[in-house]
């Protein structure tokens, strides 16, 4: 089994305009490893090092330093299935006092190479994601 939390992400502004202060919240759904699963848990916080894209402009890390939570957690590598949420957050620049939300979403996915991140449709997790914000 390959460490699913190197599976890198790219972010890109695909607009016309420049985004500000963005940040990615980080959901975890649930994550299942060692017989132990965390669930419906907010995890840390990733900020795009320049805070500000442009359009165009890409920005790639991995899932692993978005996801710092895990650290704590079994190794990596041992996780067995993962349903997570990255919930991109910014500023456009048209309307400076609006914060927007994306969320994208992840999960396992076993094939013959081993067990992979790949994304899905977020469907119904941005429900969930709002509820956990509501249960602090």
């Amino acid at each position: 089994m390959r460490d699913i939390w190197t599976t890198e992400v790219t972010i890109i502004n695909n607009g016309v305009l420049p985004i500000h202060d963005v940040a990615f919240a980080t959901f975890v759904k649930y994550a299942k490893a060692n017989g132990s699963t965390i669930r419906d848990t907010l995890a840390d916080e990733y900020e795009v090092p320049t805070h500000t894209l442009a359009p165009g402009e890409p920005v790639t890390t991995n899932i692993g330093a978005i996801f710092t939570v895990f650290q704590l957690g079994p190794k990596p590598n041992n996780y067995e299935d993962v349903d997570i949420a990255l919930v991109a957050r910014f500023r456009p620049a048209w309307a400076p006092f609006w914060k927007r939300t994306r969320i994208f979403r992840f999960k396992t996915v076993k094939i013959s190479g081993g067990t992979f991140l790949r994304q899905v449709p977020a469907e119904d997790i941005e429900r969930d994601y709002k509820t956990s914000l509501v249960g602090q």
